[in-house]
């Protein structure tokens, strides 16, 4: 199996994601730049608020606070689109007093989205005493074998002051993965049981 490596940078900050066989007949559709100084992007109007292509959902909803994070696939049909949406809490040990849930949206076109799963999010924390146990974030989806594999940070209420560690407010994340088959219910994690 031959596989390719196409890198994507933005910023100081980049990705890497290695492509089958089965997946570059995809990309061979979008032109790859080769020149990096002509790699700018333009910002391209949305539909929602301020032109953004997604925003935060009606109160009471796992994402009526904040939206952000987003990670999105394309299979040459359909944007996927996970991310973090978050909701006020009450629990004094979620941090900042905000449960961040990992949603998903699709969309034909990148620009207009519907959230799936009947607006519940796809991956929530986990029980008592998990990684995630008090809230997930900044969520990264790669394709890969048939499956969906979802790594995301992972709150158990611990922040940095516990550690001895400052500024002592911030939150500690550790890494989790998760898988689905087909990208809408992201339940088995490596925080909770074996994949």
């Amino acid at each position: 199996m031959n596989k390719y490596i196409v890198i994507a940078m933005i910023g100081l900050g980049g990705c890497v994601a290695v492509q089958t066989d089965e997946e570059k007949e995809i990309s061979d559709r979008t032109p790859i730049v080769t020149d990096l100084e002509s790699a700018t992007f333009e910002r391209v109007a949305g539909p929602a608020v301020q032109e953004s292509v997604f925003d935060v959902g009606p109160a009471g909803s796992f994402y009526g606070a904040y939206v952000g994070s987003p990670t999105v696939d394309y299979d040459g049909k359909v944007f996927r689109m996970w991310f973090v949406g978050a909701a006020e809490s009450d629990d004094p040990s979620v941090p900042y007093g905000y449960l961040e849930q990992i949603g998903l949206a699709t969309s034909a076109d990148g620009l207009n989205w519907m959230v799936e799963n009947e607006g519940r999010p796809v991956l929530s924390p986990g029980p008592d005493g998990s990684a995630d146990a008090k809230s997930l974030s900044h969520p990264y989806v790669l394709r890969t074998g048939g499956r969906f594999m979802m790594w995301y940070g992972a709150i158990d209420g611990t922040i940095a002051g516990d550690l001895g560690l400052t500024p002592s407010h911030v939150p500690v994340e550790r890494i989790c993965v998760a898988t689905s088959h087909h990208g809408l219910q992201i339940g088995t994690g490596s925080c909770r049981e074996r994949v």
